[in-house]
């Protein structure tokens, strides 16, 4: 048994075992509300510092829709290190470092388009 919480930072943490990033990034599309208490649970369980930069970097562009909290994300901010860490394993001309999550994303991220064609975000 898993909740929606624990399945949405399963699928940010292995990504690429459920489709890949678009595939990621339409799911999360489809998401309304997240509860922040149990996110921060999940996130604790597995104490990964590129699950809470990715968590954070992902979420942040949901944020609203989700209805998640400047706390959550502080909160997420604080488990960070000092290290650059990237989004996916491809390192290509075509990232960029973002500082507030000291990440490499791939640019347009959420320009990506889901098979019917609707932009994401």
């Amino acid at each position: 048994m898993t909740d929606l919480e624990r399945t949405v930072i399963d699928n940010i943490k292995d990504f690429r075992k459920i489709g890949g990033l678009e595939e990621l990034l339409n799911c999360l599309e489809n998401i309304n509300y997240l509860d922040e208490s149990k996110l921060k649970s999940y996130l604790e369980l597995y104490d990964i510092q590129v699950l809470y930069q990715k968590t954070g970097y992902l979420l942040s562009h949901y944020k609203e829709k989700m209805q998640l909290s400047n706390d959550f994300f502080k909160y997420c901010k604080r488990k960070i290190e000092k290290s650059t860490r990237y989004l996916t394993e491809k390192s290509n001309d075509d990232n960029y470092y973002n500082n507030e999550w000291k990440l490499v994303v791939p640019n347009n991220l959420f320009s990506i388009t889901n098979q019917s064609g609707d932009k994401l975000v």
